[in-house]
């Protein structure tokens, strides 16, 4: 099943706040928790950026690391608009618990170009990392589930419901005599030394050419 997903699915690409990959090279691609902890923020605001909807980007300061900016969730996901597509007696707030735990990957380029060309994305660059999926999959099996739905999305005319059951292994994901199709894939925690399973990072704006920042031109020379 796991190779059936990697012939599949050959790459993975996650899409970064502009200038940001930099840091993700040096501390590895973080969840939300993840980089709470790193940054050590702790107490009433570290429960609020984990638990509440985050209509708006937040930047975090840490004396001796980069400033880093955690995204905003998309507006579908504010809690009136979530709550009735819950299920498994799940609130708002666990559900957002649930994605901070979270690096996420959408499994095609559509996808991905879908979302930078998401009316909240458009005009902005991003850094756009492109990942070796049997790489990363064989050092995070262990961490890794697969979600049929873009677990950050609650709109559309038929908002898909989500619970307890939403993200699978990627070896439960072909289960019941037919597959399914997966959105995205998800390691629970972090990713760490994520330049050796990626293959390139290009900066990207809907509209514009990308323009490849990692590898450096001289390093493909070498």
């Amino acid at each position: 099943m796991i190779e059936r997903f990697i012939e599949k699915h050959p790459q993975l690409y996650h899409m970064a706040e502009a200038g940001s990959w930099d840091s993700i090279k040096r501390h590895g691609l973080l969840s939300t928790v993840a980089l709470l902890d790193l940054y050590g923020v702790e107490g009433e605001e570290r429960n609020n950026l984990l638990c509440e909807h985050r209509p708006e980007s937040v930047p975090i300061e840490h004396p001796v690391h980069e400033r880093a900016v955690l995204r905003n969730h998309h507006r579908t996901i504010a809690p009136p608009m979530l709550e009735p597509f819950l299920l498994d007696g799940l609130t708002p707030q666990d559900w957002y618990e649930t994605l901070n735990r979270r690096c996420f990957f959408w499994v095609n380029e559509e996808r991905l170009n879908s979302i930078l060309n998401a009316l909240p994305y458009l005009g902005l660059e991003h850094d756009v990392l492109i990942l070796d999926t049997r790489r990363l999959v064989e050092r995070n099996l262990e961490r890794i589930t697969v979600s049929h739905i873009n677990s950050g999305y609650a709109g559309g005319q038929h908002p898909a419901m989500r619970g307890n059951n939403t993200f699978h292994r990627i070896q439960d994901c072909y289960g019941d005599g037919h597959q399914r199709e997966v959105v995205e894939l998800t390691v629970e925690g972090q990713v760490a030394n994520i330049a050796e399973v990626t293959i390139r990072v290009e900066r990207r704006k809907a509209g514009k050419t990308p323009r490849i920042i990692w590898p450096a031109p001289d390093m493909h020379a070498h």
